[in-house]
């Protein structure tokens, strides 16, 4: 690919191409434009991030059939294609590439997680970042990591609840040992 198309990528696309190293600035290595539409300044080229550009190809049809919008959603996806757990994208990277807040990235991660079904995985530790997972080991990492996270916040709930629900309640609070120390 032509180096000289790299000089008038914005910030977020060089920020982009700088971590995942896509080839081409029209798809970003997914082979789809950004209207969803074949690219054809590589269409017929091999990338070494097919089965994930094939992964994204599989739910925007899947969408497009039953109606649904692609909107940044889809952008999100397409900068992820070329992620991996080696090479994570950070969520500033992604939030400066589409234009948006570090939640708002958050919130675009879920989306693909929960309702496109996509596999973006994320790591907190260095490198940190989202990434599509691409092994059997990636998923394991990253859904122990999630399982332990969703433990912990049930248990600091269960903490909570038990320590404080009952005064906000208005149930009275006798404490026994001051009653026990002033007899």
């Amino acid at each position: 690919m032509n180096e000289g198309i790299f000089k008038s990528l914005s910030e977020g696309q060089a920020g982009l191409q700088l971590v995942t190293g896509y080839e081409c600035p029209t798809c970003y290595d997914t082979r789809l434009t950004a209207e969803a539409a074949a690219c054809l300044d590589c269409h017929f080229q091999l990338f070494e991030h097919e089965p994930a550009a094939q992964q994204l190809a599989e739910a925007v049809v899947a969408r497009e059939q039953a109606g649904l919008s692609l909107e940044r959603d889809f952008h999100c996806a397409r900068a992820l294609v070329r992620a991996t757990a080696q090479r994570p994208v950070r969520g500033t990277t992604l939030g400066v590439f589409l234009g948006v807040s570090e939640r708002e990235v958050k919130r675009l991660i879920h989306t693909l997680r929960n309702s496109w079904h996509l596999p973006i995985g994320s790591l907190r530790a260095e490198p940190c970042g989202y990434y599509w997972m691409s092994t059997p080991e990636d998923c394991l990492a990253w859904f122990n990591v999630m399982k332990s996270q969703a433990m912990s916040e049930l248990g600091t709930a269960y903490r909570l609840i038990k320590r404080h629900y009952p005064q906000l309640a208005g149930q009275l609070v006798i404490n026994f040992e001051e009653e026990e120390s002033q007899q």
